[in-house]
């Protein structure tokens, strides 16, 4: 489907893909998918690096294809400021992706259709059910949300804060300590068990971690 894929957007680009286009891919994805960048001038990223790749991906060529998560693309470029009508998702089961020549052309980046399953779960009805819930306390100024690149726009939108695993661990240790009777609630956005370990590191400091998905039972 890369393969195919990559013809397609050479026809649709007058044979200049390789000229045009900076395939990078994050870094839980297959080897030969990191192969296929590779040899195509791109480059491999993780969720940490991933806006200062897409900066250098921006000074080889005008356009990025990102693989395999576009959730992580998505944000990292909307944080460099592109607009989302020019970061469109390209389905590898559609001739062309899906997207007319013109779109194409259009494109700063084109994003695989592609998620993670884990992130996919988190939604902005459970953030907004935690302030909900939580809000009497102290006017809402001990609630705090966190989550993911991986996971969705909205869900990243509706976040204080947004990173990678490291950040979320980071920042939530680094945080002030709430008190026994005003503790300081975290939703995180990433995976359970992550953060069910940091819940039990950070409780001693009266912070409240919560995992954001509505299911923990990952087999569903």
């Amino acid at each position: 489907k890369v393969t195919r894929c990559w013809k397609e957007l050479n026809s649709v680009l007058e044979n200049d893909a390789e000229s045009q286009i900076t395939p990078v891919t994050y870094i839980n994805s297959a080897a030969n998918l990191k192969a296929f960048c590779g040899d195509h001038g791109g480059i491999v990223c993780t969720s940490s690096n991933a806006p200062t790749i897409a900066k250098w991906a921006f000074q080889q060529r005008p356009k990025i294809l990102f693989f395999p998560d576009q959730h992580l693309g998505r944000w990292t470029g909307y944080k460099m400021g592109i607009p989302l009508d020019e970061m469109l998702v390209w389905n590898p089961d559609l001739p062309n992706g899906g997207l007319t020549p013109e779109q194409i052309k259009k494109a700063k980046i084109l994003l695989w259709a592609g998620h993670c399953s884990v992130h996919q779960m988190f939604q902005k009805a459970q953030i907004d059910a935690f302030k909900e819930k939580y809000q009497h306390e102290n006017n809402g100024e001990n609630l705090h949300v966190i989550a993911h690149p991986e996971s969705n726009f909205e869900v990243c939108s509706n976040s204080d804060f947004v990173g990678s695993t490291e950040l979320i661990v980071k920042t939530i240790k680094e945080a002030k300590n709430g008190t026994a009777e005003m503790p300081e609630r975290w939703l995180v956005g990433t995976e359970l068990n992550l953060v069910e370990r940091l819940a039990n590191e950070v409780r001693p400091q009266n912070k409240i971690v919560q995992f954001m998905g509505a299911c923990v039972c990952m087999c569903s």
